[in-house]
């Protein structure tokens, strides 16, 4: 959509969201996410979906998750690569047990097929875990080589020493 370059994505997407199906609701939220708002606008969902594409929301959103018990499935895109994982502690690391600092930040060009591709992945466990029709990624996490279509599961552990989920 050439015309919504320099747009906010939060209205874009709710443009094209709504031209898809008139019939669902939607509430954007064009705030920024940080440790100050983010009960406010998570609320009382079921799950978060952490599709941010910076380090401070993600923590923030954890955090959160944590802290409310809500389940969050994050996923995360870096040039060419997808990752995606199911957040549930007690029973699964947090995101701080796999990523305890923030990366070093960089500008990387992103191919938009990288992201929806990841993005879809992340919504059939969303739609796994609401409905309870198969097994999440809990424990573990996919990693998407785009650029060789290669795929990898990994072990996601806890770290007993977290200083976000340690305590539960």
């Amino acid at each position: 959509m050439e015309q919504r370059i320099g747009s906010s994505k939060t209205l874009s997407a709710q443009t094209t969201l709504a031209a898809i199906n008139s019939e669902i609701s939607l509430e954007p939220i064009s705030q920024k996410i940080t440790d100050h708002n983010v009960d406010d606008i998570v609320g009382d969902a079921q799950l978060i979906i952490d599709c941010l594409d910076n380090f401070d929301g993600r923590n923030a959103l954890n955090q959160c998750s944590v802290r409310k018990g809500i389940p969050m499935i994050h996923g995360a895109i870096w040039g060419m690569e997808g990752r995606i994982t199911f957040l549930h502690p007690p029973k699964t690391p947090c995101l701080a047990c796999l990523f305890p600092k923030a990366p070093v930040r960089h500008e990387i060009p992103v191919l938009g097929a990288v992201a929806s591709t990841t993005g879809s992945l992340q919504a059939i466990e969303a739609i796994k875990y609401l409905v309870n029709s198969g097994p999440t990624l809990k424990g573990r996490m996919l990693i998407m080589d785009y650029s060789t279509m290669r795929f990898q599961e990994l072990e996601a552990e806890k770290n007993p020493g977290c200083p976000v989920c340690a305590n539960l």
